[in-house]
C-alpha cells in the first residue's frame, strides 16, 4: 500500500513538474526526466512483487485452511 501511495505522489509530482518546467526554454532544459521516472518505475516494481508476495501469503492460507477443513471432514 505505501508503494501504491508514493507512486501516485510521485507521479503527480512529476506530471505537474514537467508541466511546469515546458513554460520556459530554461526550465525545460534543466528539468531532469530520468531520475523521476526511474523512481516511479523502481515503485512500480515494487508495488508489483510487494502485490505478488500478498497473493502468495493469502493463497497459501486459504489452501491450509481448506485443507484442514477437508482432513476433518472426510473420515
Amino acid at each position: 500500500m505505501l508503494a501504491g501511495i508514493a507512486l501516485l505522489g510521485l507521479s503527480g509530482w512529476f506530471i505537474t513538474a514537467t508541466a511546469i518546467a515546458g513554460l520556459t526554454t530554461a526550465t525545460a532544459l534543466a528539468f531532469d526526466v530520468f531520475m523521476p521516472s526511474s523512481g516511479i518505475r523502481l515503485l512500480a516494481l515494487g508495488r508489483t512483487a510487494a502485490r505478488y508476495g500478498e497473493r502468495l501469503v493469502t493463497h497459501d492460507a486459504t489452501l491450509a485452511v481448506l485443507a484442514g477443513l477437508r482432513g476433518c471432514c472426510s473420515g
